[in-house]
């Protein structure tokens, strides 16, 4: 029976149901169109659509994947006929319809079913941000619930108020946790952490727990960004055996490691702090050959003496060459085990193999020069280089003049390009200019000062020791500086002369309470410039002590100069010096003394032993103008001078009785 729409009707009466009462839903099945016969699980197409003679079988679509997810059934399309179909057809197709199992109904939250007691499964679409992250985590590492637990325990284990019973508790708990772990969790950046806390806070058992794990990946370790810490703990608080260990991994691949910049930081703490001159050595034979390094000497060797055991010194000299090139660009240049093999390089290679390490190195000195070794590389370089590279080499120094002043060993780089650059100009300009903008903190600074001290004393044994001395002469010798040395000397100390006079007397006091060294750098400085150039200097020392009269002060912030180690050296060596030179003139030091003191002002010095002293050398410097002012400043004081029971009152009444 065919309705207005087209449908069908089922010929046949439904069975009578109550209202309350609900029927399974059912699927409807449509026949397949005329000319399609359907088999299995292929479609034969006939007729129009079956374009060659050959037979084309498509897939059904039963069973096939949809965009949800879900199987489909097998369908067609309606076509014309369908809709046509005889009321029997009908009839037919609804009672296979009505033999169709029901589908199965859903749960509900209230079913009472037996499998209501499983737990119900979140879809990941419902959970929240931090429930799929967690479950992320946890399908990603398979350590996740491992590495949850450790860092549970470690909250505790790390705080500082953890008791020591309590931090028992706590290592036998994380030992459980991680033992058999160690390789994997050791290389995360947060369970890491709790690995090394275990290292510091745990006993020689865990230690040793931990490196029986981990004995066998020490170099992975050493390029993780995380595991390398512990190669570190496992250097500072392990034992001589494992610390042995540790270093003979590195055997055969220092080389390769050092372009690796986490490796070669722990490359360098070994080389610098943990091992010894043998195993040092042992680090440094891969450098010089391929056969040294699978085949090393068991005792301490150097270059040279690999060189005068090879067959072919020449090519060993290359091979290091361009093992060097390779390593100047990269960050690890800073480090020092690569700064004394350079240094041997220098020492044993030709002057064209010079030539070629200088032009390479250029402006990467200045990141070399805080080493001993570096310092020395880079004074060869300045030494041997043409005036094109010590320009490089001093315009790379640029912002960086005032720190390498005040460094060990860096200082002695400038003290090289004082002795050899002709290019005084240059010098002045990027050199002596920077390090004059800061004279105070040069001054105060044991290194700093023996820089300005070289300006205006070069190589004055009063402040530079005979080794240091030593050093900077192997320059002399260099055949690219052509300027006569005592030319450049002039040259360079004309802007220092007239800046550091200044520069003292501005800052007088404190360059005075300093210390020691900075006494003898003043006193160096002073004597080394001319009278005009030190006179202001002179003055505002008179004027300091002008200002002071002598008192007892038991306050150490407030003691007089005279009860200062450092102040009475000064001018001891300062009074001593005119004596010595003979200047009796009125703008020597002792003259401007004279001049500048009141009367009043010196009759107190005899009250301790040191001014009596100094009024002692006034008297002898034989300055008309300083006798003179001694005679009457102490003029009524005899019987004062009687009753001191200090050394130097006695030796100043015979100087005042013999004039």
């Amino acid at each position: 029976m065919k309705t207005k729409k087209g449908t069908l009707k089922a010929a046949t009466a439904l069975p009578q149901v109550s209202s309350g009462t609900k029927l399974p839903k059912q699927k409807r099945v449509v026949p397949p169109s005329p000319g399609v016969k359907t088999s299995g699980a292929a479609v034969d197409v006939k007729g129009k659509y079956a374009k060659a003679s050959s037979r084309r079988i498509f897939p059904s679509t039963a069973g096939k994947l949809g965009r949800l997810g879900k199987r489909g059934n097998a369908s067609t399309k309606k076509t014309q006929a369908t809709s046509e179909m005889p009321c029997e057809a009908a009839d037919e197709d609804q009672g296979a319809t009505e033999q169709l199992a029901p589908r199965p109904q859903k749960r509900g939250p209230n079913s009472n079913d037996d499998d209501a007691s499983e737990p119900k499964k979140i879809k990941l679409i419902e959970m929240k941000k931090k429930q799929r992250k967690q479950e992320r985590k946890k399908h990603e590492n398979k350590f996740y619930e491992i590495s949850k637990a450790a860092k549970r325990i470690w909250e505790d284990l790390r705080l500082k108020s953890c008791t020591p019973l309590r931090r028992e508790e706590l290592l036998a708990q994380l030992v459980k946790v991680v033992k058999g772990n160690i390789k994997q969790l050791i290389f995360a950046h947060d369970t890491s952490r709790v690995i090394e806390c275990m290292e510091h806070l745990g006993t020689a058992v865990h230690r040793n727990m931990i490196f029986e794990e981990v004995k066998d990946i020490i170099i992975p370790m050493t390029k993780s960004k995380y595991a390398k810490f512990m190669v570190r703990q496992i250097l500072r608080n392990g034992t001589a055996e494992q610390k042995q260990h540790v270093i003979k991994a590195f055997s055969t691949q220092v080389v390769s490691l050092l372009h690796h910049v986490d490796a070669a930081a722990i490359l360098e703490v070994i080389y610098n702090e943990h091992a010894n001159a043998l195993q040092r050595s042992l680090l440094l034979q891969e450098f010089y050959s391929r056969d040294l390094a699978l085949f090393k000497k068991d005792k301490v060797i150097t270059f040279a003496d690999a060189l005068a055991e090879s067959a072919d010194s020449a090519k060993m000299i290359e091979n290091l060459k361009e093992t060097l090139m390779k390593i100047i660009d990269k960050p690890v240049i800073r480090h020092s085990i690569i700064h004394h093999v350079m240094l041997e390089f220098f020492r044993n290679a030709d002057s064209n193999s010079k030539a070629e390490m200088i032009r390479a190195l250029g402006g990467s000195l200045v990141q070399m020069v805080h080493t001993k070794d570096g310092a020395r590389v880079a004074m060869q370089c300045i030494w041997h280089g043409t005036a094109k590279d010590r320009k490089t080499i001093i315009k790379s120094f640029k912002t960086y003049v005032a720190k390498i002043a005040r460094e060990e060993h860096g200082h002695m780089v400038l003290l090289s390009i004082f002795d050899c650059v002709d290019d005084t100009k240059l010098v002045e300009g990027t050199i002596v200019a920077e390090l004059l903008k800061e004279p105070l903190e040069l001054l105060m600074d044991p290194h700093g000062q023996r820089v300005l001290a070289y300006l205006v004393a070069p190589r004055d044994a009063r402040i530079f020791h005979p080794h240091v001395v030593g050093i900077l002469k192997e320059g002399d010798s260099s055949s690219t500086s052509k300027k006569d040395p005592e030319v450049r000397k002039q040259e360079l100390r004309k802007v220092p002369a007239s800046v550091l006079g200044q520069a003292i007397a501005d800052n007088i006091e404190e360059l005075l309470t300093c210390g020691g060294p900075t006494a003898i750098a003043l006193y160096v400085i002073l004597t080394s410039l001319s009278t005009s150039e030190a006179a202001i200097a002179f003055k505002s020392v008179a004027k300091l002590l002008d200002a002071s009269p002598y008192k007892i002060c038991k306050d150490q912030e407030s003691l007089h100069l005279f009860d200062q180690g450092s102040a009475r050296f000064f001018l001891k060596k300062m009074a001593t010096h005119d004596k010595e030179i003979g200047d009796k003139g009125q703008s020597s030091f002792c003259g401007v003394i004279a001049d500048e003191v009141k009367e009043e002002t010196m009759s107190t010095w005899i009250g301790c032993n040191f001014g009596t002293f100094f009024l002692v050398q006034l008297l002898e410097t034989g300055i008309p103008k300083a006798i003179e002012r001694v005679q009457s400043a102490l003029e009524g004081k005899h019987s004062v001078l009687k009753k001191c029971d200090f050394k130097g009152a006695d030796i100043l009444m015979k100087k005042l009785q013999g004039l």
